[in-house]
């Protein structure tokens, strides 16, 4: 198996561990019997556990962050900007469940200094929805509210689906970015 093939099978079952039975409970030697490989051939990949969970967290934030840029350079109202943005977190997290969970449940375990790379990644992610909402302020399209706390409302209820969502169950990624999307715009609408 070529080395990149190899690298992300070691981060989705190293999620799929952290998820399963969180991130302190998880040893090298887990990883290393659930991939069926010798711990020592580990290391070949990594220098620590905490690598891991590095590297999990930092490559779905970036994703998150890459794709929420992308949608705010669109031409676009701010509601669909902001449903473009709610349908790309949940296309993301239901396709990537266990690094999701992963990066959610366990980023204060890193070290200090890898924390705060990472929280920096996370703050600019938040930063573009607070913006898409502050748009639609201004545009007359959302009422007025209070975007920081209105910003961690809708991501409280898209990252809440790492507690339920089950991958080929009855409802779709896209079903629930229609339904979440309605909901958050007709919750932000601009009241006549």
């Amino acid at each position: 198996m070529e080395k990149k093939n190899r690298e992300e099978e070691l981060l989705n079952t190293a999620a799929k561990l952290f998820r399963m039975k969180g991130y302190d409970a998880t040893s090298i030697s887990d990883i290393a019997a659930a991939l069926g490989i010798r711990k020592s051939s580990l290391y070949h990949y990594i220098s620590t556990k905490s690598d891991l969970l590095y590297r999990i967290s930092k490559d779905t934030l970036e994703e998150l962050l890459q794709g929420a840029l992308e949608i705010k350079k669109q031409d676009l109202p701010s509601q669909e900007k902001l449903l473009k943005l709610v349908e790309n977190h949940i296309r993301l997290l239901t396709r990537g469940l266990d690094r999701y969970a992963t990066m959610l449940r366990e980023l204060d375990s890193l070290e200090e200094e890898k924390r705060m790379e990472l929280v920096s990644l996370r703050d600019g992610y938040e930063r573009v929805l607070r913006e898409t909402l502050q748009e639609g302020i201004k545009e007359g399209a959302f009422r007025e509210i209070d975007s920081k706390i209105i910003g961690f409302a809708i991501l409280g209820i898209m990252n809440w689906l790492i507690r339920w969502y089950k991958p080929g169950g009855a409802y779709s990624p896209s079903d629930l970015a229609k339904v979440y999307g309605d909901f958050i715009l007709k919750a932000l609408e601009k009241k006549k």
